[in-house]
């Protein structure tokens, strides 16, 4: 069965929000300090990495990770292409024949990032209100932020959160052609949470509705 992993790795030195401590894996017992077995901690921001954004995160009175209901994050997804702006509006959107209602979006700010620059690509705060008005219940972007990098103002989060659509951070979808997929996306079960890494999987649609047939 094929399928895309589009989260980011955890380790030291990791892609990550300019202002966030970088990751941190401690052992506590390890073989070459003379113990009979290995056990570490980690140390990180719940925003580091692959995540998942509860409204909790901008709303005082919103819900938290654990109020999700699990379906949001299984089922059918799909994956865009914007490329060549800088923004993403309710404008843009309207160019898209929006099939899911969970939607990854690639842009450039895998590119971006990786060749040193914060200058990322965002969303506008009228983009949250027009994909509510479709059904869309989570979006997931290709960098650490739905928001412009530095701003305090965290319109795009309070708009799309606030509209009633989880937001996944810290994903790199590029090497995954546009189209319909099967998303798995569990956050850990973490109690009072506005924010849990997870691990993203993208299956080819086809591959998971013969597999379910299979199985019947």
């Amino acid at each position: 069965m094929k399928y895309y992993d589009i989260s980011e790795t955890y380790e030291k030195g990791m892609l990550r929000y300019p202002s966030f401590k970088d990751f941190e894996l401690v052992f506590d017992r390890e073989y070459d300090l003379g113990n009979t077995m290995a056990q570490s901690h980690f140390e990180m921001n719940s925003h580091l990495g692959t995540h998942l954004d509860s409204p909790y995160h901008m709303i005082k009175e919103g819900k938290r990770i654990e109020d999700y209901e699990l379906e949001r994050f299984i089922g059918k997804c799909q994956v865009i292409s914007l490329k060549d702006r800088d923004c993403i509006g309710e404008e843009d959107l309207r160019e898209i024949d929006i099939q899911a209602d969970r939607l990854i979006f690639k842009t450039d700010n895998y590119e971006r990032i990786t060749n040193g620059s914060f200058e990322n690509v965002y969303f506008k705060e009228d983009a949250g209100r027009y994909l509510a008005s479709l059904g869309v219940r989570l979006i997931g972007i290709d960098c650490f932020s739905v928001d412009r990098i530095g701003s305090k103002s965290y319109q795009a989060h309070i708009a799309i959160l606030g509209n009633g659509i989880a937001i996944l951070e810290g994903i790199f979808p590029q090497d995954v052609p546009d189209g319909i997929y099967f998303m798995m996306c569990l956050p850990l079960k973490i109690a009072s949470a506005e924010g849990c890494p997870c691990r993203v999987l993208l299956f080819e649609y086809g591959d998971i509705e013969a597999y379910i047939g299979n199985r019947e």
